[in-house]
């Protein structure tokens, strides 16, 4: 039986991917480039069929599969890979210095009024909602900042953690033992923990506690906000167990809740 040889690309084709990175992006346009080449992943899955199971490769740290013989893919999967283990560069221009924790390290909270400090911190949490495979529901802050703050946690020049936070009001009990909603009736509450990621070579060193304690001291002024007042959104595995430590409460039933938003 014959094996249909693919056939050759024209050099006006575009790659696999649809874009050619050729350095880590630093400008706006290059920027535009790697928002386009990630959230093209999926469509990317799509060539494996065609090209051959053993051009895949999937990366043991950043779990981000992609084609090892595409220059292209390879490019996208490098920029991604530092992003999720590493961090991304950042400018001391970028951000409202709030905490020096030292001289390497400090929080900042995003004025979304800045266009170069907004789209660095959209870029992080693109790639965040890419690493938990989240809904782009994070760009509450961008029209009106009394509706919730964005705070990085910078070190050496590198952002490598993130929390977004909306002003709620209500909040209700979650299980996270069952995964569900104790029960419909709600409580007050004063932020909601939108996102909250620290890149995964600077975990388990405090940084995520680190940040709610900032919300819990800035996201309102003038009050320092109980813990039991700030919800979550979304509950992932890894943030479950975060949420659990920073606030969960044990019922009478011996489960583990927590507060929760919608």
């Amino acid at each position: 039986m014959k094996v249909k040889k693919p056939r050759k690309k024209k050099s006006n084709e575009s790659n696999n991917s649809g874009i050619v990175i050729s350095t880590l992006p630093t400008s706006l346009v290059q920027s535009d480039l790697l928002s386009s080449s990630l959230s093209s992943r999926v469509t990317k899955s799509q060539s494996y069929l065609s090209i051959g199971l053993n051009d895949k490769r999937t990366c043991k740290e950043c779990h981000m599969s992609y084609l090892k013989n595409s220059t292209a893919d390879s490019r996208v999967h490098n920029i991604y890979h530092q992003r999720i283990v590493n961090g991304r560069e950042w400018s001391l221009s970028w951000g409202e210095i709030i905490s020096t924790l030292s001289p390497n390290e400090l929080i900042v909270k995003i004025n979304s009024k800045k266009p170069a400090e907004t789209k660095a911190t959209l870029e992080i949490l693109e790639t965040v909602n890419q690493d938990l495979n989240a809904p782009d529901d994070n760009k509450f802050w961008l029209s009106d900042q009394d509706k919730g703050s964005v705070y990085v946690y910078i070190k050496n020049k590198t952002a490598i953690g993130i929390v977004s936070v909306e002003k709620i009001q209500n909040g209700r009990w979650f299980s996270i033992d069952d995964g569900k909603i104790v029960n419909d009736k709600s409580f007050n509450v004063m932020g909601g923990i939108n996102r909250i990621f620290v890149v995964k070579s600077q975990r388990r060193n405090g940084i995520a506690l680190s940040l709610l304690q900032h919300v819990q001291r800035f996201l309102i002024y003038g009050i320092t906000i109980p813990k039991h007042q700030l919800a979550w959104s979304q509950p992932s595995f890894s943030g479950g167990k975060l949420a659990s430590s920073f606030n969960g409460t044990k019922h009478k039933s011996g489960k583990i809740l927590v507060p929760v938003y919608k």
